[in-house]
């Protein structure tokens, strides 16, 4: 990923992140303040995850992840809340 233009617009946001599309967060650019909840939800649940799984590989993408964590904070593209 090639950064284009100045970010700082979304440094007065506690947090921000892409999208692949409408409903789908894309993880080649998310930043926040420290503690901010959505983004420490999903490094605990990074931490808290299992690759293997009844010994299958859990193959689910990090851009399903993050996005299901997203998904209860109705933080898309769509939402009034986009800049």
């Amino acid at each position: 990923m090639e950064i284009l233009k100045p970010i700082d617009g979304f440094l007065v946001n506690e947090g921000f992140a892409g999208f692949e599309d409408d409903r789908a967060v894309s993880c080649g650019i998310m930043g926040c303040e420290k503690g901010f909840k959505p983004f420490a939800d999903i490094v605990d649940g990074y931490h808290k995850r299992h690759f293997v799984v009844d010994g299958q590989l859990d193959t689910t993408t990090i851009v399903k992840t993050v996005t299901g964590y997203f998904e209860p904070y109705g933080q898309f593209p769509t939402d009034r809340n986009r800049q």
